[in-house]
């Protein structure tokens, strides 16, 4: 099973397959938290894929188990200066990734991984960064066994009423 899964990069005319790949993705935010994420627009995930992947600083790829795209991975090329907190640092950020519903289990996104981590140390960069929301425990837990780890923690609160007692 594992020896049909092929990755690519992504090309020219591959946004309309990132779109519905997306697709998925969206709705799971769009059920989870309706106040902040949109219903699916087609259109627009397949246009905001030709924008993004027209810069310099993003890459793609898409998973396949035969003539199916199964996955994918959107990548962000990222860069901090050193400042009087930090070093500088660079680091590849894992802005978008997912899996079928119908693939997931079938190591497509440890496939999807390899290859970003082995573009990201072709340029020199050793560092992965992703994020996800803390309703999608199920991509936690994948994020986890791929060998991710938890680096910062980011906290949210309403200003409807404030009172730190």
């Amino acid at each position: 099973m594992p020896n049909d899964i092929q990755v690519r990069a992504v090309g020219p005319g591959d946004e309309r397959i990132l779109a519905y790949l997306c697709a998925d993705i969206q709705a799971l935010h769009v059920r989870a938290q309706p106040d902040v994420f949109k219903e699916v627009d087609l259109d627009g995930l397949e246009q905001w894929f030709r924008v993004v992947l027209a810069e310099a600083s993003a890459e793609g790829w898409l998973g396949y188990v035969g003539e199916q795209a199964v996955g994918y991975a959107l990548v962000r090329k990222e860069r901090r200066p050193a400042n009087v907190f930090c070093h500088e640092r660079r680091w590849h950020e894992i802005d978008q990734i997912g899996v079928r519903a119908d693939f997931q289990g079938r190591r497509i996104a440890r496939h999807l991984l390899q290859r970003v981590a082995d573009s990201a140390a072709a340029q020199g960069v050793f560092e992965l960064e992703l994020n996800t929301w803390y309703f999608n425990e199920r991509a936690q837990t994948a994020f986890s066994k791929l060998g991710f780890s938890v680096k910062t923690v980011r906290f949210h609160r309403k200003v409807e009423y404030f009172d730190p007692y």
